[in-house]
């Protein structure tokens, strides 16, 4: 593609995960053009572009660029390239702009009459497609593509779509062949995917996690339910099994993960619309790297990460004390305080006060409460006390913080 504007498309669509080539216009086409679904169906219906129902015989004399949706709801940009010898078209896709679900698939079955033995072969090939927003994320860059192709004011962008009819004979046959060589990459890629991000949230790595979960071979997950908005949600618990997973490989204990997995199962249930999810799911995974930072304990000999886990799990108890610690663990009391500072770099206590703080942080910005029934949540009853060490620790009494968090 020795183009550079062509080029240059062609990098971010590789960044989309979204398929892309260039063809000519009057040639049969691949079968790979639309990632073997035709030839998954024993389809021969398009045998070329200019067979696209519609499609204005002006193509290229007039730089039209469109978006095509074929009958089995598959979407594709369509560009002609000015300056070649032949008609040669850049044609990306195949991409979905919705999610699939197993309700959908099987309406678009019975309009076009396909036997249902493919329901599992087509299931699995929309899985694999990138889900992209044409409006907000393809519409303005083939604008711009044809600012700099034929120049501004040159082109037009034109909208195509099949109707949805039956009119081949699909081989039942064929669907033995349940999942295209396509979808098996797209497979393995995604399980690749999912690993680097367990490995981010296990390294607490927000960035990377976020970097992950936006992948569209990630999000291509098989969505079996009767709505999209109840498939997003399945997609949303899967998400948080993961990330569950990669705090536990980095060594945050289960019962931690167990409690902030519940308050995410809520938010992803209360989920009301599609628009929410992006949200949720960037908020899972910051929450889930913040705990892999505050509570991991990966890195300490087993006594030290029993010490750490205890005090965790015992927080709001006033008498949380050095001694009832080693008492509990059946250790010598100056070994212990002295091993825990070796490997912490804080004192026992110290690192209690920083703990608690930071739980009257969390119920602070989470809860409308009055500072005493925070102080006593954390385990310090004495609220002039609990007030110095918060002061000490965050440079503003309880009170002070709360008013700004609600300014």
């Amino acid at each position: 593609m020795n183009n550079p504007i062509l080029k240059l498309a062609s990098d971010y669509f590789v960044r989309l995960n979204l398929h892309h080539m260039l063809i000519d216009f009057r040639q049969p086409l691949d079968s790979d053009v639309d990632l073997g679904l035709r030839c998954l169906l024993s389809d021969k219906t398009v045998e070329s572009i200019s067979d696209f129902k519609n499609l204005d015989e002006a193509f290229f004399e007039q730089n039209l660029i469109y978006f095509c949706v074929d009958r089995y709801r598959c979407h594709y940009l369509l560009m002609p390239v000015p300056g070649q010898e032949t008609p040669i078209v850049f044609l990306a896709g195949p991409f979905l702009t919705s999610p699939p679900n197993t309700a959908s698939i099987q309406t678009l079955m019975r309009h076009l009459a396909i036997p249902p033995s493919f329901l599992t072969a087509l299931s699995q090939y929309y899985s694999t497609l990138p889900m992209l927003s044409q409006e907000n994320i393809l519409e303005p860059f083939a604008a711009s593509l044809g600012d700099s192709l034929y120049g501004p004011g040159q082109f037009s962008i034109r909208y195509l779509s099949q109707r949805i009819e039956a009119d081949t004979n699909f081989d039942p046959s064929a669907s033995s062949v349940e999942i295209t060589d396509n979808s098996v990459r797209e497979l393995e890629r995604r399980y690749e995917i999912e690993e680097k991000m367990m490995n981010c949230i296990a390294h607490g790595d927000i960035d990377g996690a976020l970097r992950c979960t936006n992948d569209s071979a990630f999000s291509s997950l098989d969505n079996r339910a009767a709505s999209a908005l109840r498939s997003r949600k399945n997609y949303m618990i899967i998400l948080n099994t993961l990330c569950r997973k990669g705090a536990q490989r980095g060594g945050v204990h289960p019962v931690y993960l167990d409690e902030l997995s519940r308050r995410i199962a809520l938010s992803i249930e209360n989920m009301t619309s599609l628009d929410e999810d992006k949200d949720v799911s960037r908020d899972m995974v910051r929450r889930y790297c913040m705990l892999v930072r505050s509570s991991s304990t990966e890195n300490y000999t087993p006594i030290i990460a029993d010490v750490i886990n205890y005090i965790h799990q015992h927080l709001s108890e006033p008498d949380l004390t050095l001694a009832r610690i080693a008492a509990q663990l059946k250790v010598n009391r100056t070994y212990l305080s002295s091993l825990f500072s070796k490997e912490t770099g804080t004192t026992l206590t110290a690192f209690i006060n920083s703990r608690r703080i930071d739980q009257a942080i969390f119920l602070l910005n989470s809860q409308n409460l009055p500072v005493q029934i925070v102080a006593d949540a954390c385990g310090i009853p004495d609220v002039t006390y609990f007030t110095r060490i918060f002061k000490k620790e965050k440079s503003m009494t309880p009170s002070a913080y709360k008013k700004m968090i609600r300014s």
